[in-house]
This record gives structure tokens, C-alpha cells and sequence, in this order.
């Protein structure tokens, strides 16, 4: 009876230990998948810094060349 009760033990242990393993294999591949997309957040923040900076060049442009318009219309309405 004792022995019965040592060997269902040894199971339910090396059941656990397996398990504990399979956790410990789950554990770092969520530990690499993180780490991975913590890469992919940060060249998206990289991007949308780019694009950013972009975006406001081109507003500058986009300011100079009305005002450039502007003053074409003005001074061709002057003319009249």
C-alpha cells in the first residue's frame, strides 16, 4: 500500500515537473515574442517621428507658397 502510494506520488511529481518545464518553454517564447514586437513599437514610434518631422516641413512649404501666391495676386490686382 505504501509503495502504491509512493509511485502515484513519483507520477503526480513528474507530472508537475513536466509541466513546470512546458511553463518555463511557454514563458520564453512570450519573453522573445515581447521583445520582438517591443522592436517593431519602437521603429513605429521612430516612423511617426519621421513623418512628423516631415509633415511639418511641408506645412512650412505649404505657408511660404501661399504667402508667395498672395503677394502674386496682390500685386496683379495692383495692376488693374
Amino acid at each position: 500500500m505504501v509503495l502504491e502510494v509512493f509511485s502515484n506520488l513519483e507520477i503526480q511529481v513528474q507530472k508537475s515537473v513536466d509541466y513546470i518545464s512546458l511553463l518555463k518553454l511557454e514563458i520564453n517564447n512570450l519573453k522573445l515574442k515581447n521583445n520582438s514586437l517591443k522592436e517593431k513599437l519602437k521603429n513605429i514610434y521612430s516612423l511617426k517621428e519621421r513623418i512628423e518631422e516631415k509633415n511639418i516641413l511641408i506645412q512650412e512649404e505649404r505657408m511660404k507658397w501661399k504667402r508667395k501666391i498672395k503677394s502674386l495676386l496682390e500685386q496683379i490686382n495692383n495692376l488693374e
